[in-house]
Order: structure tokens, then sequence, then C-alpha cells
């Protein structure tokens, strides 16, 4: 009988146990009571938020008070940075002042309440934070706009109610007003909220609890008219102060050229011409690959292979065509009068043998060959006959690399799409740019202009039509020896093709005497019968070409359409600490 009573005595103590345990946990769980918002727009486009939020502390994660993570740069709808200007007016704790430290986080500022050796009190408290804002206010073609991230989504509490009353800029009508709002997590478009008009604006009220990291966000639109919209020039510099790798972008654009204008200005101008005139022969003294040198101030591939023919036709090695684009050399021991870079040249060639295959097995051997020739011609003509004033050029070059590399860093951290399209444009330009100056500001001595000026009027005459040719006052007699002798000159200019054009009538007639003409010094398909034309252009293009590649290595929006929670400006979180 006692133990049938005792029982459900026991029982009802248990459950009462429980009941109250359960309340003394939800009494202690921290959370956010109450979480209003008043903002006001102004017509300066200026927005004043203040953010009355109610907690409930009970020494857990709210121990001396709250922070909050204010977000003031965002990306538009281009993905181009944009950052807000923020000023905080004023924070209280329970009405009064309290004491506060800001610190910069990666994309905005966090406030910290309180003090680090002051414990908050047990119970609920109220925090208010006054703060004004600008460039917040979307501007579209039939209306203004507010789109705002109300409690933001970062919140370590739940909430159990969240307001905002929205003041409109003075004049505008609230009755024309266009709304929206969302709930829930980061990129929900939950509708848990209710709107009402207040008379000068629009309220917004949740109709149920927000969990932890879930937000309130609201649309308010009104008639354009009412606030002044920036102009296009300030949104310019803000665009650029807020996408610094897009301004030094442009400022490479400008202040490159405008470097390289001045150094050629100083450095770059050429010596006046003199009076051009056909020339019969080549300047005296200066081989076909220095010629080429010359004229274009700088080395390359044709250089080499003019010294290879010219050596050629002076009997010193013979080409060889083995297949299509199969080349060799071979060393004839002949001894004739070269210019001290083609001697270094045939040395190095034959340095291993009196063959010479033009493959790349033999790459270090050819590639040693052209370095020796390049030097020899520098130090031989470079500065005496024109300046490359390289030191002009690198040093555009470091300024772009130094404004590229900074261009990169804020574009990286900060730029969007449109950040990261000028960057490459910017590139290219710079590339494209350092080209055009890098032969811009090669100029030739008062001396090397008037070789150029021999060496263009020999090139009139390699390149003369047949027709003007024997118009010429005692032009030399069309020989074929004359053809071999000035081949090589006219591949160093460019002129092969016509050179050899002009002795195509001469060749064919030698041939059908019985003479018919062949080079001793070249043994491949690239001559058939009397076509000089053929061994010009086919000869020195593919043998060009085969050194080349003997060269190298083997295996060498608007928040009313697409808005979401989480979504405008504004925005964050916070928490205890």
């Amino acid at each position: 009988m006692g133990r049938k009573i005792i029982r459900p005595f026991l029982l009802s103590f248990l459950v009462l146990l429980l009941l109250l345990a359960a309340g003394l946990a939800q009494a202690a769980q921290e959370r956010i009571l109450s979480y209003d918002t008043l903002v006001k727009i102004q017509e300066n486009a200026s927005v004043t938020v203040t953010e009355i939020i109610q907690v409930e502390s009970a020494g857990n994660q709210i121990r001396r008070g709250i922070y909050r993570d204010i977000p003031t740069t965002y990306k538009d709808s281009r993905g181009n940075r944009v950052r807000v200007d923020f000023s905080l007016l004023s924070v209280l704790l329970d009405g009064n002042p309290e004491p506060y430290t800001t610190e910069r986080l990666a994309n905005g500022i966090r406030i910290r309440i309180g003090q680090e050796d002051v414990l908050l009190s047990l119970g609920q408290h109220t925090y208010t934070i006054t703060y004004k804002v600008k460039r917040v206010l979307g501007f579209f073609e039939e209306h203004d706009e507010l789109y705002w991230n109300v409690t933001g989504n970062g919140w370590a509490f739940p909430i159990e109610s969240a307001s905002a009353t929205v003041t409109l800029p003075p004049g505008a009508p609230a009755s024309n007003a266009k709304i929206a709002g969302f709930t829930g997590y980061t990129g929900a478009t939950g509708s848990d909220y209710r709107a009402e008009a207040t008379g000068d604006g629009v309220k917004f009220t949740t109709t149920r609890a927000l969990a932890a990291s879930e937000g309130l966000t609201i649309v308010v639109g009104w008639p354009k008219g009412y606030v002044n919209e920036p102009s296009s020039k300030q949104k310019l510099l803000w665009f650029l102060k807020d996408n610094l790798g897009i301004l030094f972008c442009l400022l490479t654009l400008i202040l490159l050229p405008l470097w390289y204008l001045y150094a050629w200005n100083k450095v770059g101008r050429d010596p006046r011409k003199g009076v051009i005139f056909p020339r019969y022969t080549p300047p005296e003294g200066f081989s076909p690959a220095a010629i080429r040198y010359i004229r274009r101030m700088g080395y390359d591939d044709k250089a080499f292979t003019a010294a290879i023919i010219n050596l050629a036709v002076q009997g010193r090695l013979i080409i060889r065509q083995d297949g299509k684009k199969k080349y060799s050399l071979e060393n004839t021991g002949v001894q004739t009068p070269s210019s001290p870079a083609e001697d270094i040249l045939h040395s190095q060639l034959f340095s291993q043998g009196n063959i010479l295959e033009l493959d790349n097995a033999n790459h270090m051997l050819i590639s040693t060959a052209g370095l020796r020739l390049h030097k020899q011609l520098a130090a031989a003509y470079k500065g005496k006959l024109f300046k490359s004033n390289t030191s002009w050029l690198l040093l555009g070059i470091l300024m772009s690399f130094i404004l590229l590399a900074v261009s990169l860093i804020f574009t990286v951290l900060f730029g969007g799409f449109w950040g990261m399209l000028l960057l490459i444009v910017s590139a290219l330009g710079v590339i494209i740019i350092c080209a055009v100056f890098g032969k811009l500001l090669k100029a030739p001595t008062v001396e090397g202009r008037k070789l150029m000026d021999e060496i263009e009027g020999f090139k009139m005459f390699l390149e003369v039509a047949e027709k003007d040719y024997l118009q010429w006052s005692a032009p030399p007699e069309r020989t074929p020896e004359l053809f071999e002798k000035y081949l090589p000159h006219a591949l160093a200019l460019g002129v092969d093709q016509q050179w050899a054009e002009k002795f195509s009538t001469v060749l064919a007639a030698a041939s059908q005497a019985g003479q018919g003409y062949r080079p001793i010094w070249y043994q491949g398909s690239h001559f058939t019968g009397f076509s000089a034309a053929s061994l010009a252009s086919n000869l020195s293009s593919s043998l060009n070409n085969s050194i080349a590649a003997s060269k190298m290595a083997p295996g060498s929006s608007s928040g009313f359409s697409g808005g979401s929670s989480g979504g405008g400006g504004g925005g964050g979180g916070g928490g205890g600490w």
C-alpha cells in the first residue's frame, strides 16, 4: 500500500525537476530578444542607422559585452570592389555611453563593446549602436532604392524578434514606395515578415524567430528626384578609388608611353637623312652580315644566314641540301679575304670537323657560332655607328613592371572581372609599347647615318626592276658572277627575290647557249636549270629556318530582381566576448 502511494509521488517530483531544469536552461540561453533598427535616408544620399539590440546574457559568450561586425566592402554586379563610407556616431549600453574599440576586418569593421577588465552583469541588456553610411543606395532608371541587410546573417545567437523602420527621404511619398523582404539563411528567399506604412516610410517586422545565422533583409524603393544622385564624375572617382588595380593599370598605359616619348625625344631622334641615290657597290669594308646588323641596329638569324652564304660565295664552304629541309655545311679549306666576324664564324662552325649538319644535335656549336658572330658585330659597330639606348628602354620596362605588379596585387585582392580584364589588356599593351619603342629608341650616330644612306642607295640598286635598271647610267653588266657576288647582300637587305628576278633572262640565255649556270658552292634541289629566283628565295628562307631550328635544344543588380536574405548593403553579424 505504501509503495503504491510513494511511486506516483516520485514520478511527479521527477517531472517537476525536469520542467524546472528546462526552464532554467531556457532562462540561461543567451539570445537576442529583440533587434530593432531605425533607418533614415537623407536627401544627400547618406543613411543614418540606429540598431537597438536587446540581449540576454548568461555569462557564457556574452561576458564583457557584444561585438558587431559591419561590412564596408562589397562587390557590384560586375564583380568590381565598392567601399562604403562608414562613420560610427555613438554606442550606448542601457541608455548610457559605453566604451568600445574598433578593428579592421578583411571586408569591414568590428565594433567591440565593453571593457576587458569589466564583466557584464547577468540578465537583459540593451545596446544602441548609431552609425552613418554613404554609397549604399541604388540609383536605377525609374526609381531609387535601399537594399539593406538589417540584422546580418553572422550572429552566433538566435533572434526572437527583428524589425526595421525605414524613413524615406524628405518629400518622398510613402504610398508609392515599393517594398520587398527576405528572411532565412544567406541566399534564402523566405517571406516571414509583415510590412506596414508609417506615414513617412515603411516598417518591417519578422513573424517568427530567426535562428543563429538567419537574418532579415529589406528592399525599399521610391520615385526618383528625392535623393541627390552622384554625378558620373563622382562615380568614376569612387570606382578608381575602390579599384586601385584598375587605376594602376590606367597609369601604366598613360605613363609608359609618356616616358618613352620623353626618352625618344631625348636620345632616340635620328640624325637627318642625306640624299639617297643608287649605288652600284656596297659600302667598302662591310660584310653582308655587318650591313644587316647596322641597318637594323640589331642582330637576328638572317645576319647569320647572310654570313654563311657569303662564305659560300667566297668559296670557303659548300652548302649541301640533303632532302627537303636538311642542310649541311662542308669546309673547302680555301682561304679568301673575309671580314673578322666571318673568320670567327667560319672557325667556330668547323671547330669539330669539316662537315657540319644543321640540326639540333649540333645546337650548342651552332648557337655558340651565332653568339660569337653577334658579339663581334656588336664590338665593331654598336656605340660607334648606332646606339641602342637600352638603359632608357629598361627603365621603362622596370617602371611598367612595378606598376603592373601593384595592379596585380590590388586586382587579386579586390578586383573583379573588369579589373582582371584591364590587367590583361595592360600587360599586352606594355608588351606592344615596349616592342615599338625598343625599335624607336635605337638611333644611328651621325657617322652611322651617313653609312645607312650608302646602304639605302645600294639597296635601291639591288631591288630596282629590270626595265628601270637598263635606264640607269652605266649600270654594271648583269652576269652570273655579279648575281653571286651580291646575293648575300640582297639577302641581308631583304631584296633577294627582286635581285634574282633581274637575272632570270640573262641566266636563261646562258642556259640556251649551252652555258648553263650552276653555282659550285651549292648542291641541292632549289636550283633547277637556270632558276636564280628559286635559288635566292627558297635557299635563303629554308636555310634561315634550318639555322633557327638547329639552335634549339631538343625537347625544348537590383533587390527587387533576384534579391535574397543576406543580400544588399549592411549585413555582417556579431557575437559576445
